[in-house]
């Protein structure tokens, strides 16, 4: 019977150390989580007047008007933003009613829409504005609820907070158009169709409601 001879494996086959023949550790849930694209969120509220007025409020610190709404503040739901910002702009306290408009918003068109009173507010440079375009990073989803009704007694009895807002008022939907920006614009006559036609939410990309299937 012949004698078992040591194998001696040629110089050219390395061995695999073990920490290579291990599967990579897996990223850890809080870095994999932190690492995500986040996205902004906005709440805005939608009060209408006799006559198809919608209420504006004309902001101190840019020169579009917008309807009353803020940021989503963290771990903060969209509906309590919009009730939180009708308490800090108008003093009112009252629940809101259902989402009328629900729209995802790219960097490109936000940049695009916002850029020249961005640039003369000089709240924005185009250097900036590079940087923000090519991260990407003015996602956001807007949601746009049902604010009910106030008369013009009402609106008129409203105390506004000087430091940031000049005026309200309920204005057509002409003068609508002149005051806001075009995305608000389109966000706005699709949200009041929403309401009278009690078909909300409108799912939008861009201002643009998707199909209904």
């Amino acid at each position: 019977m012949a004698s078992c001879q040591p194998i001696t494996l040629p110089r050219t086959i390395e061995r695999v150390s073990s920490s290579q023949s291990r599967p990579a550790p897996r990223l850890r849930y809080a870095a994999y989580m932190t690492g995500l694209r986040h996205f902004r969120m906005g709440a805005g509220v939608v009060i209408r007047g006799e006559g198809e007025r919608v209420l504006l409020v004309e902001p101190t610190y840019k020169e579009n008007w917008e309807i009353p709404g803020g940021v989503v503040e963290a771990d903060e739901a969209p509906w309590a933003t919009a009730e939180r910002e009708v308490r800090e702009e108008l003093g009112l306290e009252f629940r809101v009613q259902q989402p009328l408009l629900i729209d995802h918003l790219t960097t490109d068109v936000q940049l695009d829409e916002g850029m020249a009173s961005l640039l003369a507010s000089g709240r924005l440079t185009e250097d900036e504005a590079a940087v923000l375009r090519a991260e990407r990073a003015l996602s956001a989803v807007m949601w746009l609820f049902d604010g009910g009704t106030l008369s013009d007694s009402e609106v008129d009895a409203l105390r506004l907070p000087a430091a940031e807002l000049r005026s309200v008022r309920l204005c057509t939907m002409d003068e609508v158009r002149d005051r806001v920006n075009a995305g608000m614009w389109r966000r706005l006559t699709l949200a009041l169709e929403a309401a009278r036609g009690g078909t909300g939410p409108v799912l939008c990309a861009d201002g643009v409601p998707r199909a209904r299937s």
